[in-house]
């Protein structure tokens, strides 16, 4: 539990720099044209990305890893999963730098060259390391928690993202767009990847022979298949997006970041402190009891802050965002209380997929994945004449059918035993969060001081952990 705190000590400072470089990245571009075509570029250097690593590949790469060192052979197979993935995005980045308009006209679904698409190709082609240094990121950060350096993993993220929210901030007082978004965004991963690298290399001898090992990527193969398949309707997906208006898939990603916070900071966090551990013991008696409470702890941790969020979205936007000519806040607020009665959604998942990947389930990861993305796709085709408002509700609905698709795959490889008892629990966490917020939070909210609010908060959370107390100490218990 000292490296689930560790991780979270620095997730929340993260998390912070995350929502402050959210907000003077919308002071300095709003909602436009020009953080559209920003948002899109970024859009579009994922699909590559994830076809060949998407967000699986560290859970997959953890379990393998483990397998191997019990041979001592973990070196040289991780040096042998860099050198084939180096070959990979070295030519893919090559390609897209000498044809970065036709390939972004491919990916946007416009045979036409016109503004919006010579803005996202530059800024793609500009940014588009960037898919090298994630694959970077998920592979280090994987060697590095396996190896128990959650502390290593966690503070190179804060150096990135210092250096982020610094580029940005010149970007406002020079009054400068293009090169501090670009800048920022690089150097945010590349800071980190050089950190942990450097790390590796120190603490380790990491660089002594290499081989290729046929059953990883035979199983990364069968994974990238499914991505592939997943990628092409994402490219549908583009096709929508690039046709909103102006202005409309900016507050739809400015309402999301902020989910995305509570995501990370409980959800991600914990499966990447929790991934090691039942890799390790996979095999294990434990296993099924760590799931069960791991399970537990994340459905405590993040009902809390939905019901919040869903209620005091206003607050939050008034306190991160600010109004200009390029920005209307009713409307980020709008796109936040929507986003956040996914939270749930998003963090069950995340910690479903840690346990099925783990078990080597990766068709139940591939499928879920493929039952998101096509019900994402099929209600945005029907909700997107609503606008962001449309594609929000969409986003949300295929998380939703996501998470009810890996709960089922969990219960029949008997990895999660749903039970009457483990809904009525949830369910009356849900009463209770309800009730303390709907009906205390008055008490506090009539005050303007932030720091009245924050006590309020931490107030309703401290009664709440009382009630919840033996679900704390099921998970802290010595057993862990």
């Amino acid at each position: 539990m000292r490296h689930f705190f560790t991780v979270t000590f620095f997730g929340l400072i993260i998390k912070f720099l995350g929502l402050l470089r959210t907000n003077l990245t919308q002071k300095l571009i709003g909602a436009s044209f020009e953080s559209d075509c920003f948002l899109l570029a970024f859009r579009l250097i994922g699909f590559f990305r994830r076809i060949f690593t998407d967000g699986s590949f560290g859970g997959v790469f953890t379990t393998y890893f483990a397998e191997y060192k019990k041979e001592n052979k973990e070196w040289g197979f991780s040096l042998g999963v860099l050198i084939v993935f180096t070959s990979i995005f070295s030519i893919i980045t090559l390609l897209f730098c000498l044809f970065p308009v036709f390939f972004t006209q491919i990916c946007m679904g416009s045979f036409k060259i016109n503004k919006k698409i010579l803005l996202v190709s530059k800024y793609a082609k500009y940014m588009f390391s960037l898919a090298f240094l994630m694959f970077m990121s998920s592979f280090l950060t994987a060697i590095l928690n396996f190896n128990k350096h959650f502390f290593h993993s966690s503070f190179s993220l804060v150096l990135g993202s210092m250096f982020n929210v610094f580029c940005i901030y010149l970007g406002i007082k020079t009054k400068t767009i293009f090169f501090p978004l670009v800048i920022g965004t690089i150097g945010y991963q590349l800071l980190h990847v050089l950190y942990m690298l450097f790390i590796l290399v120190k603490k380790y001898n990491f660089f002594t022979g290499y081989f290729f090992s046929k059953k990883f990527f035979k199983s990364i193969s069968s994974m990238g298949f499914f991505q592939f398949i997943n990628q092409i309707i994402t490219l549908l997906f583009n096709f929508l997006f690039f046709r909103l208006k102006s202005g409309d898939f900016s507050y739809v990603e400015y309402g999301e970041r902020i989910t995305q916070f509570v995501f990370m900071l409980v959800a991600a966090n914990l499966s990447s402190v929790i991934s090691p551990l039942l890799a390790k013991n996979k095999h294990s008696e434990k296993f099924q009891e760590y799931v069960k409470k791991f399970f537990f702890f994340g459905s405590f941790a993040f009902i809390f802050p939905t019901i919040f969020m869903f209620f005091k979205s206003d607050m939050i936007v008034n306190l991160l965002y600010s109004s200009n000519k390029n920005t209307n806040i009713i409307w980020i607020n709008q796109s936040l209380k929507i986003s956040s009665l996914a939270i749930p959604f998003w963090c069950s998942t995340r910690l479903l997929e840690t346990f099925l990947l783990t078990k080597f389930k990766n068709n139940s990861y591939n499928i879920g994945y493929l039952i998101y993305n096509i019900t994402y796709l099929c209600t945005a085709v029907k909700l997107l004449k609503y606008g962001f408002i449309g594609c929000v509700w969409s986003l949300n609905l295929g998380i939703f059918a996501r998470t009810l698709y890996l709960l089922y795959q969990c219960h029949i490889y008997n990895i999660l035993s749903i039970n009457y008892d483990l809904i009525l629990n949830i369910f009356y966490k849900i009463l209770w969060a309800f009730l303390l917020i709907k009906y205390v939070h008055s008490y506090f909210f009539i005050f303007k001081s932030i720091w009245i609010n924050l006590s309020g908060i931490l107030f309703m959370f401290l009664i709440y952990a009382m009630i919840f107390q033996k679900d704390f100490i099921m998970f802290f218990s010595k057993e862990l």
